[in-house]
C-alpha cells in the first residue's frame, strides 16, 4: 500500500521530541559565550505562520515534495524533501543569530544520526539549510525573531 510520506512527518516529530533534548544538552555543554538553548515550546507536525506563534522556540515539520521512482514495476522508492523549521526569538538580534545557528545544529544532530536510518526511513541526508529574515515586534521592548530550516531528503520503500 502506498504511504507517500504520510508516516514520515509523525515519525520525524516523534524523533525530534525524543532526540532534541540530548542534542540541546550536548550543544549547551560546548557553549563558552553564554548563549544556550532551551527546549522547544512545541514540536509540530506542520509549519505555522510566524504571526501565529506566541511562545518560542518552536519547531515545525512539513513535507515539501515527494518524487516516486519505480524502476521495476513492482516496488517503488519514494524520495521526500522535508523541511524542519526552527522559529527562535530573542531581545538581542546578535544573540538571536547565534541561537538560531545552534538550533539548526541541534535539529541536524537529532534528525541525522550516523546510521541515517530511523522510523520508516532507510536513508536520510541533509540537502541544505535555508535562513529566514530577521523581523522585530512593533511594541517596545522589541523582540527579534527569525527562522532556520533544514531541508532533508528522506527515502522510503513503497509497494
Amino acid at each position: 500500500m502506498w504511504d507517500l510520506g504520510d508516516s514520515l512527518v509523525p515519525a520525524l516529530v516523534a524523533r525530534l521530541e525524543t532526540e532534541l533534548p540530548g542534542a540541546i544538552t550536548a550543544i549547551n555543554g560546548t557553549v563558552t559565550d553564554g548563549v544556550t538553548l532551551t527546549p522547544p515550546a512545541q514540536v509540530l507536525g506542520f509549519v505555522p505562520p510566524p504571526e501565529l506563534l506566541t511562545d518560542m522556540p518552536v519547531v515545525g515539520v512539513s513535507l515539501l515534495d515527494t518524487r516516486v521512482e519505480d524502476d521495476i514495476g513492482a516496488v517503488a522508492e519514494s524520495i521526500h524533501r522535508v523541511g524542519v523549521v526552527a522559529y527562535v526569538a530573542d531581545p538581542d538580534p546578535a544573540v538571536l543569530a547565534v541561537r538560531l545557528r545552534r538550533w539548526v545544529r541541534a535539529i541536524a544532530v537529532a534528525t541525522l544520526p550516523p546510521e541515517r536510518r530511523w522510523g520508516p526511513l532507510f536513508g536520510a541526508r541533509l540537502d541544505r539549510v535555508d535562513w529566514g529574515p530577521t523581523l522585530a515586534t512593533e511594541e517596545e521592548p522589541r523582540t527579534w525573531g527569525s527562522w532556520g530550516a533544514l531541508i532533508l531528503e528522506a527515502r522510503m520503500g513503497e509497494s
